[in-house]
């Protein structure tokens, strides 16, 4: 919070409007804790900005106050050299990990797979008909387009557009596929070490 300055009454203010809205915003969603160095007190009214604290007093929640364990403050730390003092705020709460649902995707279509023959034809086929019909309205066009691809695309790529799973593993969004590509780059890596790291594009072990 603002110190002692020329401004400090309307910079007080003003962080304390923020600091308001913030809990207004979230007070029903959420339990709040302001923890700080506030620069001012609720309990002594000797000042212009201990009386403007005091729309806190109003917000205390006392079953929030029993989940503080403890709070430090660090006002003796010698490696401070700022006019704040640094606190610390111990809650007795423990985070609960939620466990992610395996999510479902369309898997990417291996083209390598892919009969190009087959895929040709049918666009060719199709095609010319789709440009007779067509009424010259953007969108439709594209989305026509679209189904005469994915058309051609089952026809020609086995498994196309197959529905997989996705179970999530480790953090974040880390999974099973990731974790796969993640081995595959390391051993990559380490037989590219194992050669001499050579520098030169052509080397098969630079490259992958």
């Amino acid at each position: 919070m603002p110190s002692d300055n020329k401004n400090a009454d309307i910079e007080y203010k003003d962080t304390l409007a923020q600091i308001d809205e913030m809990i207004e915003k979230y007070k029903d969603t959420h339990e709040i804790i302001v923890c700080g160095d506030m620069n001012r007190s609720l309990h002594r009214s000797s000042t212009p900005h201990d009386k403007i604290l005091d729309f806190l007093q109003g917000k205390i929640n006392s079953e929030i106050i029993s989940k503080i364990r403890q709070i430090d403050v660090l006002d003796t730390d010698p490696e401070n050299t700022s006019d704040h003092v640094p606190v610390i705020l111990t809650l007795n709460s423990q985070l609960k990990k939620v466990r992610e649902k395996a999510t479902t995707i369309i898997a990417k279509p291996k083209w390598t797979d892919c009969d190009h023959q087959i895929y040709k034809e049918i666009i060719n086929k199709d095609l010319p008909h789709l440009m007779q019909k067509s009424k010259r309205i953007i969108e439709q066009d594209i989305r026509n387009l679209e189904k005469l691809l994915h058309k051609a695309g089952e026809a020609a790529i086995p498994k196309y557009r197959k529905k997989i799973k996705i179970k999530p593993k480790g953090k974040a969004i880390w999974n099973e596929q990731i974790e796969k590509a993640s081995k595959q780059s390391k051993n990559a890596y380490k037989v590219w070490r194992q050669h001499g790291a050579p520098q030169e594009k052509v080397t098969s072990s630079k490259s992958k």
